[in-house]
């Protein structure tokens, strides 16, 4: 548990969220009006069974001078009355506290997971490791939507213990200081029971959380299969069995989550049995002692009333604590990522990187395998404003290459020198705002076109003449002139609405709105006509102050640039 509460405490720290000392005060005022609450109960159900407690209460509450109290005569009818009317007060009190004190733990949760997600999706995206390339897109999903999510929930759910085990801890002191000695067995036994309950739980939960972040990357990476491949399973048919795949992987994820649910469910049935036991147990007990009437009744009130509060607390003690161990794998998960992102954030000194005269590539070396090297004491050099094509087969490396040129992946030997500055991680970030970059197969965000190649909300001012310009370049004001909404015209979800020729297009006025030096094409005209094609290409090579790298199968395409390297036996050589 210590462990569960160190890495909580890591997470919110690392992630910047406050207010944690906050919620420590509400868990303390809550306990502190539940346990009043209860004590101001107990003597109003004792007395109507023995009205010396009430004769008690009456004498302490005369001799108390910080009130005037004279009017206040010994009648029992009106005493209740009182008593009543001052025990709804603060019930009253206390169950307004309870509503903000939930109102404040479910707002702080919502709040903590929003920081938390945020942060993860700043380290990941500025991590100078790149990771976000690197990771699996089913472990990042699992990462945002469920350990994230579980982690939030275990701050909630701690608070809850925590304010739990203090009432618990009071009232087994109220049970020994007003029942003596007498009642130390049976909750000693009690005690030892939950405690076995509590363990064997523990590890039960701890392992079904480990089998289910197992089985949550599983169920996520069929999901992104089924999704993604959509238009092929459709065409092929190849639906059943990856739908098979999927309920496989879902019910091993679910699976732990029932588990879970009926072993939660089990220790109230047991607490409650051994409630109703203890009850028949002590009535037996005081029976025997020999007591009057009055006295047995109001000590077997004392008893069931602090007992029918202490149970359920017990079972949320045990429900909480059992929920904080499942999640204990996703905790410790977030913990080292965010840790992990945090150090590599502090160690790193951003610095600027100036690209006036050359990139140069010397003698490196690359490989995914000790079996699969891509490249081998390979050499290039671009010099400022060329426009230069490489073309090779596909597997050769040209995606490999142009992710090395901007600083995505690092060579194992070798170096990427810019201006003759090596390219290090305090450089990369800087190095790569001075690059555009398009895909064979551009990404487009479910909104209008002017938001995709801008990336600026469709209400904010742009630079319009620029971006007519760029249309026309690119041969897409005609569609966009056919359109009522204009440039405002959605693409749709994954850009459903446009073909892969305009996607493309949209893609390159992209990089060319962004107005870097550098603009780098990975097969980006592939799925136009020939005719756009050759229009496109002679715009883009008639830019000045760019260097463009394309990359390219077409040898006919490449003969329009300045220099042409292929790739081939892991060098790159100029023809």
């Amino acid at each position: 548990m210590i462990s569960i509460i160190r890495n909580l405490y890591t997470i919110l720290k690392t992630s910047g969220a406050t207010n944690s000392f906050l919620i420590i005060i509400f868990v303390l005022i809550n306990s502190l009006f539940e346990l009043v609450s209860l004590g101001m109960l107990l003597p109003l159900i004792t007395s109507f069974a023995d009205e010396t407690v009430l004769v008690k209460i009456y004498d302490f509450v005369k001799s108390q001078k910080l009130f005037n109290l004279d009017f206040l005569a010994y009648d029992r009818k009106s005493l209740f009355k009182y008593f009543i009317l001052i025990i709804l007060f603060i019930y009253t009190i206390k169950y307004l506290i309870n509503l903000f004190f939930n109102y404040y733990l479910i707002k702080q949760r919502t709040n903590y997971e929003k920081k938390i997600v945020n942060r993860f999706l700043l380290d990941l995206l500025g991590s100078t490791k790149f990771d976000i390339l690197n990771l699996p897109k089913s472990k990042i999903l699992q990462d945002v939507n469920g350990r994230i999510s579980l982690v939030a929930q275990s701050i909630y759910d701690f608070s809850h213990l925590a304010a739990e085990l203090i009432i618990l801890t009071s009232l087994l002191l109220f049970f020994f200081i007003t029942l003596g000695t007498n009642i130390l067995i049976p909750i000693c036994i009690f005690i030892f029971l939950s405690i076995t309950a509590l363990n064997l739980l523990k590890k039960k939960a701890a392992n079904w959380g480990v089998e289910r972040e197992k089985e949550g990357n599983a169920k996520s990476k069929s999901l992104l299969d089924i999704l993604e491949g959509a238009r092929e399973i459709l065409i092929f048919g190849g639906f059943k069995s990856l739908i098979e795949e999927f309920k496989i992987n879902n019910s091993k994820y679910l699976e732990p989550t029932r588990k879970l649910t009926f072993w939660r469910t089990t220790p109230r049935i047991f607490l409650e049995f051994c409630l109703f036991s203890f009850i028949l147990i002590y009535f037996s007990y005081v029976i025997n002692q020999n007591l009057e009437f009055e006295k047995i009744i109001g000590s077997l009130a004392v008893v069931v009333v602090v007992l029918l509060r202490a149970v359920p607390s017990l079972n949320r003690i045990i429900f909480f604590y059992t929920q904080l161990k499942y999640a204990s794998e996703a905790i410790q998960i977030i913990k080292k990522i965010l840790q992990t992102s945090s150090l590599e954030r502090n160690k790193t000194i951003e610095k600027e990187i100036n690209f006036s005269k050359k990139i140069s590539i010397d003698k490196i070396e690359f490989q995914y395998t000790p079996k699969f090297k891509i490249f081998e004491n390979a050499n290039l050099l671009i010099n400022k404003d060329e426009k230069i094509a490489i073309i090779g087969e596909t597997g050769l490396g040209k995606s490999t290459l142009v992710d090395i040129i901007a600083g995505l992946k690092r060579p194992l030997s070798g170096s990427v020198k810019i201006d003759n500055i090596n390219l290090l991680d305090e450089y990369t970030k800087s190095w790569i705002k001075k690059i555009a970059y398009v895909s064979q197969r551009v990404y487009l965000f479910n909104s209008s076109i002017r938001n995709n190649i801008t990336f600026y909300p469709d209400d904010k001012k742009v630079d319009n003449k620029k971006l007519n310009e760029i249309l026309k370049l690119v041969e897409l004001d005609s569609f966009v002139k056919s359109k009522n909404e204009k440039e405002l015209f959605s693409v749709g979800e994954f850009g459903s609405k446009v073909s892969g020729g305009q996607r493309q297009k949209i893609g390159i006025a992209r990089a060319l709105f962004s107005d870097r030096p550098i603009v780098i094409f990975d097969e980006s005209t592939n799925s136009m006509d020939e005719s756009t094609q050759k229009i496109v290409l002679q715009n883009i090579l008639s830019l000045k102050n760019k260097t463009i790298i394309f990359i390219t199968h077409s040898r006919n395409l490449a003969q329009k640039f300045d220099f042409i390297y292929q790739l081939e036996n892991k060098k790159i050589i100029k023809i």
